[in-house]
Order: C-alpha cells, then sequence, then structure tokens
C-alpha cells in the first residue's frame, strides 16, 4: 500500500492495513505533546494511539499542508499493536517484484530516523518500503 506523509511517498504491506477512513483529529494526552504521539482516536468506537508518522520519520511537510481534502486516517496493525496514522495522500495498492526493488541509498541509511529497508522506483519518483519491525519498535519505545 502506498501512501504520503509529507513530502515523502511509503510503503507498507498491504496486509498491515485494517482499514483507511476519513481523516480525524487526535484527542491530546495530558502531558504528552511534543512527540510523535499525536494522543487518542475513536475508529468505530474503538481509542487507538494516533502517531505522526512524518515526526517519527522526519519527513518535511507538504507545502500544501492542510489545504487539500485528501487527508486519511489509516488504520495499521502489527504484531498485537493497532494504531491509526495521519496520512496525507493514498496511492493505493502497487504490485511489485522483488526485482523492483533496490536497497536505499547510502545517505538514508545513514538516517536512524528513516526505518526504509527498501526503494522502489515509479515513474512519478521513488517510494521508500518502511521496515515494518524497525519501524513498530520505535513507535513502541516513543509511546512507551
Amino acid at each position: 500500500m502506498v501512501f504520503g506523509v509529507g513530502q515523502e511517498r511509503l510503503a507498507l504491506p498491504t496486509a498491515l492495513f485494517g482499514e483507511i477512513t476519513e481523516y480525524r483529529r487526535a484527542h491530546p494526552i495530558p502531558h504528552r505533546r511534543g512527540g510523535m504521539l499525536l494522543g487518542l482516536v475513536s475508529v468505530r468506537g474503538t481509542l487507538l494511539l494516533c502517531i505522526d508518522l512524518a515526526k517519527l520519520l522526519g519527513a518535511a511537510p507538504r507545502p500544501d499542508a492542510g489545504r487539500h481534502g485528501h487527508r486519511r486516517l489509516a488504520v495499521i496493525r502489527h504484531d498485537g499493536m493497532r494504531i491509526a496514522v495521519p496520512v496525507d495522500e493514498v496511492y493505493g495498492v502497487l504490485k511489485c517484484r522483488p526485482g523492483d526493488l533496490r536497497a536505499p541509498p547510502e545517505t538514508v541509511v545513514r538516517n536512524d530516523a528513516s526505518h526504509t529497508k527498501m526503494v522502489l522506483r515509479s515513474p512519478d519518483g521513488s517510494i521508500g518500503l518502511l521496515d515494518v519491525e524497525s519501524l513498530f519498535d520505535a513507535i513502541r519505545t516513543g509511546v512507551a
């Protein structure tokens, strides 16, 4: 599943996505401001932690942030953890073969915040395939 966060086009395995729904603001948790945890958001009556992937990944904000109607809330799950993530754009499912994937550039690998495992070149630019284990380890650490 390919999605946009800030100026980055990213991907995670489709199986991680529970649903993509309309964007809603998270309710802040007292004394937990400024980090990647935006707060709690209700999705179908269940409260989920809402994580700011842009902050976690160090993604530059989109120049038109807040002026477009494409923002969504993606519910992703892995290893017993279910979270909500605001995404600026949802591009959809993209099938690729293992041969289509390339190692990320050294500058990306050296950036601890990137969590990029592989890069897929597309006609519209590069798509960073996120390392699921690394990403969720960082989320667990950041909300603990």
